[in-house]
């Protein structure tokens, strides 16, 4: 994951077009698939509004119903990422 997003980088993509979450963050242990949105929301705000963010999930199947937000987010974003391990 961190060679994809070092690859995007040395390419000429911003940092702020990248956006990195990680479900296993205790901070996040909370989060609902309906809060899935808000991470798109952040990530336009923190970006160019006329560019889609790439964005990196890490762990996400630990949020229960992720699957329709995520797919839901494939279509607002550039390129949307599933890690898991």
């Amino acid at each position: 994951m961190y060679v994809r997003q070092y690859f995007l980088e040395a390419n000429g993509i911003p940092l702020s077009q990248i956006i990195y979450v990680n479900f296993e963050d205790e901070r996040l242990l909370e989060m609902t698939a309906e809060d899935l949105n808000l991470i798109l929301e952040i990530g336009l705000e923190i970006s160019e509004a006329d560019i889609k963010p790439y964005l990196f999930l890490d762990e996400i199947q630990n949020i229960n119903g992720w699957e329709k937000s995520f797919a839901e987010l494939q279509n607002l974003s550039q390129n949307l990422y599933r890690i898991t391990d």
